[in-house]
């Protein structure tokens, strides 16, 4: 995209000092880069370090909007320790980048410790620039960068970061779009893969094996377990349980109404929650890291349990970061005639 055509860019400019033939260079060739790619990290890798050359930041770091809208979390970041890159949460109108998220307008903070917007998460820090990455005049995330000295960053660098992020918010969402259709390829695979398979399996263990491999192919989790219904005990039995890729001895065994395992199988459909410390029926092992769980059964393949007080005679149960409840339900239902078959 041309600067000189984009009005939004233009008025950025002409509203500070004017900007060097060397920075506009350096922007056409951002502009070139971050569309290159559909590959996200690959494009905000190369943003990242072309800015770099002309702002000298100390932390760098890419916010995503998620969720239901209501806050911010690191796609990508440079400078920050890893786990509070990875569980920093910011409420939009929270802190400098929740602030830009939520007004739209970029906020450049010359001493950090006198905002009182400010959430101080690296103590060193002492001047922040916030640009929102706008799309079709709504926020979809935020581009910020920081500095351990006052005063840092100048009205110049702020107006050249408003200039890339209208680029990098298109080369973002293209990027995001793509990852989505690639992501539901992949489900689309892996389930034509699980009908094909579970159809020839006759062995309950080495069926729920290869149901904990292939599930890992789209959800990148930490913890699964697949659990069997027993009708005497009243009770589900773990029959498979993986911590951190490694077969492991779960819990022998959890009531039908137990956590979220228990609310799955009660209600018949997947349960996901995005925190399961807030989740008053979790059932998270002690220590584990965990933000999300996700729960499904497959007794609807078999036209059973349409009654609500009635569980459902397996279920499937991960820890993970993100949750993919589409991708595990037709699965789940897969496994669930599978599994009838191989039991008999």
């Amino acid at each position: 995209m041309n600067p000189t055509h984009d009005p939004t860019a233009a008025t950025a400019v002409n509203g500070g000092a004017e900007v060097s033939a060397e920075v506009l260079a350096t922007l056409a060739e951002i502009g070139e880069e971050v569309n290159a790619s559909l590959d996200l990290d690959e494009v905000l890798a190369r943003s990242a370090a072309l800015i770099k050359r002309h702002i000298d930041y100390e932390i760098f770091g890419v916010l995503m909007i998620e969720g239901d809208g209501s806050h911010l979390r690191h796609r990508f970041a440079i400078g920050y320790p890893r786990e509070l890159a990875e569980n920093l949460r910011i409420p939009l109108g929270q802190g400098i980048t929740g602030t830009a998220a939520a007004t739209g307008h970029s906020v450049r903070v010359s001493d950090t410790s006198k905002d009182p917007r400010y959430i101080n998460a690296i103590e060193s820090v002492r001047s922040e620039l916030a640009v929102p990455l706008m799309l079709r005049r709504k926020c979809v995330g935020v581009l910020d960068i920081q500095s351990r000295h006052p005063d840092y960053f100048t009205r110049d660098q702020q107006n050249i970061l408003t200039l890339l992020a209208s680029r990098l918010a298109v080369a973002i969402e293209n990027a995001r779009l793509f990852e989505k259709v690639r992501t539901q390829a992949d489900t689309l695979l892996l389930l034509n893969e699980v009908s094909r398979e579970t159809g020839s399996i006759l062995e309950v263990e080495e069926l729920l094996r290869r149901a904990a491999e292939q599930i890992k192919r789209v959800i990148d989790y930490q913890i699964l377990s697949i659990m069997l219904y027993d009708e005497e005990q009243k009770v589900f039995r773990h029959r498979v349980d993986v911590k951190h890729g490694h077969q492991v001895q779960g819990k022998l065994r959890a009531t039908a109404s137990e956590g979220i395992v228990g609310a799955a199988a009660t209600l018949k459909e997947p349960v996901r929650v995005p925190v399961v410390g807030c989740y008053r029926r979790s059932a998270l092992p002690d220590g584990e890291p965990g933000n999300t769980v996700g729960a499904c059964h497959p007794d609807d393949a078999q036209g059973q349990g349409h009654r609500r007080d009635r569980s459902g005679k397996s279920a499937l149960e991960l820890f993970h970061r993100g949750s993919h409840p589409d991708a595990l339900d037709p699965g789940c239902k897969s496994r669930g005639v599978a599994g009838k078959c191989a039991s008999i």
